[in-house]
């Protein structure tokens, strides 16, 4: 699932690029789920952005509470694997753009001939960013290991145990888990207790206050403060929210 937040104080503009996005993704993407959340105001999608893990945020420049380069910026900050596409009507912008990474700043009277483009630049990258790895170093070895292939990660003491696919041994660092967490694309990572992430990829069973894995035999706790981000997180995946009266 990919969530795309766009956020432009102009309601009418919003509205007519939020169908505009819709029609291009099924375009473009037509077998990927897809949601779309606009806002009209920057400070409520970066409080949502706590709680939803955004791929992609469309922001127009010029906005009064907080203009779209100090939003994107916050949001890196919530979100670092989040990709922007700025939004603008004046080309005066254009320089400062670059003080945050970003995929396309594409001025408002050329959406539909920029757009397109901009967006099949993002698609590509969120499929590159399946197979990307994260790098590091235990006992002097420097592992590379790709995203898909990490299965949940556990902190203790001062050291993060990384579990894969490809062995029945973790691979142990002296790395905070926020840290290693913060590398991951947070569509197919979640953070379950300040000591536990796991991978959606290799979910078996969902409970009131924990998580099976397929290849793992012990239970993956979700902790109070972070239930309300799991079941937020689950909500994306089932239609029906067979887990939130278990959860409750």
């Amino acid at each position: 699932m990919i969530n795309i937040a766009i956020c432009d104080d102009d309601r009418e503009f919003l509205e007519r690029v939020e169908v505009y996005v819709s029609d291009l993704c099924e375009n473009l993407w037509p077998d990927q789920d897809i949601r779309l959340y606009h806002y009209d105001n920057p400070e409520i999608m970066l409080k949502e952005a706590e709680l939803q893990a955004f791929s992609l945020a469309l922001l127009d420049i010029q906005m009064p509470i907080m203009n779209g380069i100090t939003a994107a910026r916050k949001l890196k900050d919530i979100r670092p694997s989040c990709s922007v596409i700025f939004l603008t009507a004046y080309l005066n912008y254009a320089q400062q753009v670059y003080d945050v990474d970003h995929i396309a700043l594409v001025l408002k009277a050329d959406m539909k001939q920029f757009l397109p483009k901009a967006f099949q630049r993002f698609f590509g990258n969120y499929k590159e960013g399946m197979d990307k790895s994260i790098v590091v170093e235990s006992g002097g070895v420097t592992h590379f290991i790709k995203q898909k292939d990490i299965c949940m990660m556990s902190h203790h003491d001062r050291s993060t145990d990384i579990f894969t696919v490809n062995s029945p041994d973790p691979i142990t660092v002296s790395c905070r888990i926020e840290d290693l967490y913060k590398k991951l694309d947070q569509q197919l990572f979640c953070q379950t207790h300040k000591s536990f992430v796991i991978s959606w990829m290799y979910v078996d069973r969902i409970e009131k206050n924990n998580i099976r894995l397929h290849n793992q035999k012990d239970e993956v706790p979700i902790s109070r403060n972070y239930k309300p981000i799991v079941k937020e997180r689950i909500s994306e995946f089932l239609e029906n929210g067979l887990f939130f009266e278990q959860m409750k």
